[in-house]
């Protein structure tokens, strides 16, 4: 069997198997160590970590590291939202002992359509054709380009869909965590996350503040350049470019969310972040902007120094992972505080934006509707 999924994972040619074993393993849904979190699953105080998994191996072993620091963890229960099948991945997993995990397969993953929507189908029209010569050339989405004349790049509009499944699958899919209130926490396979996230979660769910915002924030990129304040949360409208990870969201926020489903899929932005911004300035959910709770001594950081849209010289994972864990051990002292202080940021009202294109396919606005239907 090893030796198959070995196949599998080297051989291109090999897709339609591989839909099937992606398939399988959304409808199973197995949870690997159950028995850490038994005993926890039908609590609300259930930490359920979301990780959206790419193919940065050199990372995500780090992520994974800082799980297996992270105290109360057998009171967390991991998900791993894959796109692709990879032996490196697996091994990494294989070696996870200390918790819960279950893992999930993003079917509409590129690995899985190489040649055919939602990946890149031969007959799609390049990026850079005109409009104009797009409909001469009759090729298959010549009426759709983006509000810049450009047509879509799977590489990039499989990113929204991967996060806008994994969200719908994860809350409304998800047999074990069904009747499941507290708190899911998006991350990705380039984050770390520091010794009391949890014991943090759990004390923030308690304070009154959480009942006027729509999510929490475990940290956001100025991390370094400020003094450690590990008891303070700031009350902030939510920023895209500030506040897009480690965020904490329980089923309040989702069903918000999930009424903006037209709007969200509709948008002409091929950034998840972005397109929340868009309907926090439209105060789409709940009629206000987004309202978050952000931790002020970060509790989770971004070792990814390379990725999608940030170049490095140095893509060194191991020194970015020093680097966070050295922040921790300085500021052991001010972990696992005991009392929270919520001070009021400044409440900017997002602004208005264009949006950045890259998402203008009919057929990208469709699947992202059926991804929001529950049946899908």
């Amino acid at each position: 069997k090893p030796l198959q999924q070995k196949r599998d994972i080297e051989e291109p040619g090999n897709a339609e198997g591989m839909r099937s074993r992606a398939e399988k393993m959304n409808r199973d849904q197995t949870i690997v160590n159950r028995e850490k979190c038994e005993g926890m699953l039908n609590s609300d105080d259930l930490v359920v970590i979301v990780a959206m998994v790419h193919n940065r191996m050199d990372y995500f072993k780090y992520f994974v590291e800082s799980l297996r620091n992270v105290r109360y963890i057998e009171d967390a229960l991991l998900v791993i939202s894959q796109d692709m099948f990879l032996g490196e991945l697996d091994a990494i997993l294989n070696e996870v002992d200390f918790m819960c995990y279950v893992k999930v397969f993003y079917p509409g993953s590129l690995q899985l359509h190489p040649s055919s929507f939602p990946g890149k189908d031969p007959n799609d029209c390049p990026r850079d054709v005109s409009p104009a010569d797009a409909k001469r050339m009759k090729c298959i989405n010549a009426e759709w380009p983006d509000q810049y004349g450009h047509y879509r790049e799977a590489q990039y509009t499989v990113i929204k869909h991967h996060w806008w499944w994994k969200l719908n699958f994860v809350f409304q899919r998800m047999d074990v965590l069904k009747n499941h209130k507290g708190f899911k926490v998006l991350v990705e396979d380039d984050h770390v996350l520091a010794p009391d996230t949890i014991h943090m979660l759990l004390k923030v769910k308690s304070i009154p503040s959480m009942d006027r915002a729509h999510l929490v924030v475990l940290g956001d990129y100025e991390a370094l350049k400020r003094p450690f304040r590990g008891n303070t949360l700031q009350s902030l409208v939510w920023v895209s470019t500030k506040h897009n990870m480690g965020m904490a969201i329980t089923n309040k926020f989702f069903d918000l969310l999930h009424e903006c489903s037209s709007k969200f899929c509709e948008f002409d932005d091929y950034n998840w972040d972005w397109t929340l911004h868009y309907l926090s300035h439209l105060q789409c959910l709940g009629g206000s902007s987004i309202n978050a709770l952000v931790i002020q001594g970060a509790r989770i950081q971004h070792i990814g120094a390379c990725g999608v849209h940030v170049k490095s010289s140095d893509c060194s994972a191991k020194r970015a992972y020093e680097k966070a864990k050295a922040l921790y051990s300085s500021s052991a002292h001010e972990l696992f505080p005991t009392e929270l202080s919520v001070t009021v940021g400044r409440q900017q009202h997002p602004f208005a934006i264009k949006g950045n294109g890259g998402w203008g396919d009919k057929r990208d606005h469709e699947l992202c509707a059926k991804f929001a239907n529950t049946q899908q």
